[in-house]
């Protein structure tokens, strides 16, 4: 049978069209059972650091780009009158703890020996003064003296009687100790005074910024001598730690993905290095694919946002760098 030549270039091209359908195909029919492949944008986190207090900002020790790490010192107010306020309350600490080891421990013998000593002189004063006021009645039976001058003597007896009978109760009272209650009440004061000074404390802590985490400064809004508005944000922090990224997965296939399954990212930064990474979040619910990814005829299908997060603390992942992903199905 001869071939028309005139055949040949038609022959060419349908072969040409059935090679590519069947690359098409195959390419769609293949993909990696293993293996998932997908693309995204490397993820961190950020925390905006504010102060809880008001005041002028003395000094921030950080500029844009510098790394910090965890417990470090980033930024203070002028604290001096909170400081001041921190002292005015240790101070009556102090006084209320004296106080009460003052009552719990009674009164000091010296004390007790003075009151007994005052005690023994209005008894010597009202046994001389009594005998007056005795000599007195009886010389006023005689009309040897007046009516007031025997009125004056026994009111001076009767006076220096009460302030024997006082001095007696104070040597009582300072022997027994002091009064359960004035002992809890001074108790309820210094735990009263121990509570305002841990507040100053608070308030004096609110002063400075404290870095809780290790990162990167990536913006700065304020400048020292500027008055800073309690929770308005001074600068911002970037945990370089355990970037993410999220990527989205095709409906037919999400449910091969599992948390906690392993994972590698890849950046062009670094073409040549995989950096180990496991799935962290999985959408529970279905989305069209976000308008930034694929064509017009892409974006209408239904995918999971599925996050995964890198295990490495190098700081080679940058936030907005573009990542490839791979999720390893072969441990399911």
């Amino acid at each position: 049978m001869k071939i028309n030549k005139k055949m040949i270039p038609v022959i060419i091209v349908a072969l040409a069209a059935l090679f590519a359908i069947y690359t098409i195909f195959l390419k769609s029919d293949g993909e990696d059972p293993n293996r998932i492949f997908a693309s995204g944008t490397i993820e961190t986190t950020d925390a905006d650091m504010s102060f809880m207090a008001n005041g002028f900002l003395k000094n921030r020790k950080v500029n844009e780009g510098d790394t910090v790490h965890r417990g470090d010192l980033i930024a203070e107010l002028d604290k001096r009158e909170a400081e001041a306020r921190l002292r005015q309350s240790a101070a009556a600490v102090e006084t209320a703890r004296s106080r009460l080891k003052d009552l719990s421990s009674g009164y000091r013998s010296q004390e007790i020996a003075e009151a007994e000593a005052q005690t023994a002189q209005f008894r010597s004063s009202w046994n001389n003064l009594k005998d007056e006021a005795e000599r007195s009645e009886k010389l006023f039976s005689g009309g040897a003296i007046s009516r007031q001058r025997l009125d004056r003597d026994i009111t001076a007896a009767e006076v220096a009687g009460s302030q024997l009978t006082a001095a007696k109760k104070k040597v009582e009272l300072l022997r027994s100790g002091f009064r359960e209650n004035s002992i809890d009440a001074s108790a309820n004061q210094l735990k009263e005074a121990e509570a305002s000074m841990e507040a100053a404390k608070v308030i004096v802590s609110n002063h400075v910024l404290i870095s809780p985490m290790d990162g990167v400064v990536s913006k700065v809004y304020s400048e020292p001598g500027e008055m800073i508005v309690m929770g308005k944000p001074v600068l911002t922090l970037t945990s370089l730690n355990r970037p993410r990224v999220k990527v989205y997965i095709p409906e037919y296939r999400i449910g091969r993905i599992m948390l906690g399954q392993k994972a590698d990212i890849t950046v062009d930064s670094f073409p040549d290095k995989k950096y180990p990474a496991t799935v962290t979040f999985i959408s529970p619910e279905a989305e069209f694919t976000p308008k930034t990814v694929q064509t017009a005829e892409e974006r209408v299908k239904l995918v999971f946002a599925v996050e995964v997060t890198a295990e490495t603390t190098e700081g080679h992942l940058k936030p907005g760098m573009p990542a490839d992903v791979t999720i390893d199905l072969s441990d399911e």
